[in-house]
């Protein structure tokens, strides 16, 4: 119907001339192809008709219209030789074949879309599986192991993307890095990204009390760290999140001579530093005693330790003070009194004095020994010569009267018996209280009496 009216008005217009209807029809321009282009971002876009008859850049939305006409009656054919590109796009043309009319084409619809590519890549090293990426901001994916991934939302060619971590692995705790998470789509889907997750190490520290000198402490049976003052403490070798921790003390600290106690001191690790280790050192406290040697059952004597702890031991045998001492600290023993009801002994010390080292103290020795008395008396009536006394073979050969005395002392608790040994000329000698046991004392009442 439209092309009938055209022609109705080229031939108004050729009579109004004076001119033939085919005459005005021969002189109109060809008719042209062209249409409309909408929705176009990218450049480079490229329009052929014919299989290349024409060719058209488009680089805007709007009218098209190719620059060779087409003649009447002749077959046109629009198509897509080059798509857009930055952004990627995809053309697509409608009402773009048919023939020509009288009025040409001027309905070619070419409408662009902007392609959409996927944004992927590898993981590798990771250990958990709370790994949790994203993408612009969202798109969250969850990783659970090593290997590729994909998240789910396309990215339009030409728009940003960036990939980034929002939750890291937490056990083990890990620190995963991006490379090649940034960048601008361009004419296919990105698959380059890649996230390297190393497992976080962390220290493990705490704190130490009590302490006098120094001591080794020990994490894992092969970091070995030396403290010599109280207070916080860190091993230099950090700790994989996940692996455990084991504090130990090889040695206990000696000059002085203590025990360390490790609280708190294994575990795993998680995802922080550990810092809950607490060390508390005590001095070892020891025993002072050593052994009574040479004393009488029925004596006693009395021994005081560093001026204030008595102890009373009765006769030969092991003794210790009652009040422990800490090692690093002096001892000093001294014997305070002796008790000699019916044996007379004195007593010394040795090794009295010393430091107390790691172990008890026995090598205090009370030494006793028994005291030695004279026997001896008085002589009367003696007029002759040749008197000779014994005293259980001790001899004395008296020559005059009055006091007499045996060369030979006699311990306190053993016997004597003073006898006539020799009976002075002319006379006869007789004793008494010549036999007993020696006492706390000088025995001086012998009596030896002589007549004719």
């Amino acid at each position: 119907m439209h092309s009938h009216l055209k022609f109705l008005a080229i031939w108004i217009i050729a009579a109004l001339a004076g001119c033939s209807v085919n005459e005005a029809t021969f002189n109109l321009p060809p008719p042209t192809i062209g249409g409309t282009i909408t929705n176009l971002h990218g450049s480079g876009l490229v329009l052929i008709n014919n299989h290349g008859d024409d060719i058209l850049s488009v680089n805007a939305d709007g009218t098209f219209v190719f620059a060779n006409p087409v003649p009447i009656g002749a077959n046109y054919n629009v198509t897509v030789d080059m798509q857009p590109s930055l952004p990627t796009q995809e053309c697509t043309v409608t009402n773009g074949t048919g023939t020509v009319g009288a009025s040409g084409v001027n309905n070619v619809d070419v409408r662009c879309e902007t392609k959409a590519f996927t944004i992927s890549g590898t993981v590798t090293g990771l250990l958990s599986s709370s790994l949790v990426l994203q993408n612009n901001g969202a798109d969250d994916i969850l990783i659970n192991a090593d290997g590729s991934f994909t998240f789910a939302n396309p990215i339009t060619s030409g728009s940003r993307f960036e990939v980034t971590v929002r939750t890291a692995p937490a056990m083990p705790s890990q620190t995963c890095r991006v490379l090649g998470g940034t960048g601008t789509i361009g004419s296919g889907d990105v698959t380059s990204v890649a996230i390297n997750c190393m497992t976080n190490a962390y220290t493990i520290s705490g704190t130490i009390s009590g302490l006098s000198r120094s001591v080794t402490l020990r994490n894992n049976t092969g970091d070995d760290l030396v403290i010599t003052a109280n207070g916080t403490f860190a091993f230099s070798t950090p700790v994989l999140s996940g692996a455990t921790y084991g504090v130990t003390v090889p040695t206990q600290p000696d000059h002085p001579w203590q025990t360390c106690t490790v609280t708190a001191g294994t575990g795993t690790v998680t995802n922080a530093d550990v810092t809950s280790i607490a060390v508390a050192c005590t001095t070892n406290l020891y025993h002072v005693g050593g052994v009574v040697s040479g004393f009488a059952s029925t004596n006693s004597v009395t021994l005081r330790n560093n001026g204030s702890d008595d102890l009373i031991v009765m006769g030969s045998r092991d003794f210790r003070f009652p009040t422990l001492v800490a090692s690093g600290q002096p001892y000093h023993a001294t014997i305070v009194a002796i008790s000699t009801p019916q044996i007379s002994q004195r007593c010394f010390l040795l090794n009295e004095n010393d430091y107390v080292a790691g172990e008890d103290v026995t090598i205090v020795f009370v030494m006793c020994m028994t005291n030695s008395f004279t026997i001896g008396g008085t002589v009367s009536g003696l007029t002759g010569t040749g008197l000779v006394l014994n005293n259980v073979g001790d001899q004395i050969a008296i020559t005059g009267n009055g006091a007499f005395t045996f060369p030979n002392p006699r311990v306190s608790s053993a016997p004597y018996a003073v006898t006539v040994m020799t009976q002075p000329s002319g006379q006869t000698c007789t004793v008494a209280n010549g036999t007993g046991t020696v006492g706390l004392g000088n025995v001086t009442n012998v009596q030896v009496t002589c007549a004719p």
